[in-house]
C-alpha cells in the first residue's frame, strides 16, 4: 500500500572541456521489514518502517593541466525513519530514527613526470542519528548519536612509480590513510 517514489534530477555545466560543475538532487527509498529476535522484544518492535533519503551535492572535477585533476563535492543527506541496526544482547534489531549527514571531499591527482602518480584526498563529515534509545523501555531518555561507520575525518596518500619491464610495467607503490575515531554500535 505504500506510494513511496524515487528519482534524480541533476544539472551539469562545462564551462570548458576540462572543467565540469554539477548540482543535483535524488529521493531514494529502502524497504521496510520485520525484526526477528532472538531476544525477548515488544511485539511493537517486530516491524520496521521504511526508510526515505532526500539528498543534495554540488561539485565540480576539473583538469586543471595535462597532469593535475581536483574534484570536490559537498552534500547534505537528509534521513526520513533511516534503519539503523542497534546490538542489544547477542543480537541485534533494526530501529528507525531520523537522520542527517553533511559533508565535503576534495581530491588532488597528479601525473608531475611519466610514470610516477600521486594522489592525495580527504573528507570531512558531521552525521547524527536522532533520537536512538538506549534500550527498549529504558528510563534514560533517547539521545542524538553519530552512526556507525562514520569518522569525522578522513584522509589517504598514495605514490605510485612504474616503469616498463619484461614487455610489460613494473611499478612500487606506497599508500597511507587516516581516519579519526568511529563507533561501531549506534550506543
Amino acid at each position: 500500500s505504500d506510494d513511496d517514489w524515487s528519482g534524480k534530477v541533476q544539472l551539469n555545466f562545462r564551462p570548458q572541456d576540462e572543467w565540469l560543475l554539477y548540482a543535483g538532487a535524488s529521493r531514494g527509498i529502502k524497504a521496510g521489514g520485520f525484526n526477528l529476535p532472538l531476544f525477548p522484544i515488544a511485539p511493537s518492535d517486530f516491524p520496521f518502517s521504511g526508510e526515505v533519503l532526500t539528498a543534495y551535492e554540488v561539485g565540480f572535477k576539473a583538469s586543471l593541466t595535462d597532469r593535475v585533476r581536483l574534484n570536490a563535492s559537498a552534500y547534505y543527506y537528509d534521513y526520513k525513519d533511516a534503519q539503523a541496526f542497534l546490538f542489544v544482547g547477542v543480537g541485534g534489531v533494526v530501529i528507525n530514527a531520523d537522520s542527517r549527514i553533511y559533508g565535503a571531499e576534495l581530491e588532488l591527482q597528479t601525473s608531475p613526470i611519466d610514470g610516477l602518480d600521486i594522489s592525495l584526498s580527504g573528507s570531512l563529515i558531521d552525521a547524527k542519528v536522532k533520537d536512538v534509545p538506549l534500550r527498549a523501555g529504558s528510563p534514560v531518555p533517547p539521545r542524538d548519536v553519530r552512526p556507525t561507520y562514520a569518522p569525522e575525518f578522513q584522509m589517504s596518500a598514495m605514490v605510485r612509480y612504474g616503469w616498463p619491464m619484461f614487455g610489460g610495467e613494473m611499478s612500487v607503490r606506497a599508500d597511507a590513510s587516516h581516519s579519526s575515531d568511529f563507533y561501531y554500535n549506534l550506543r
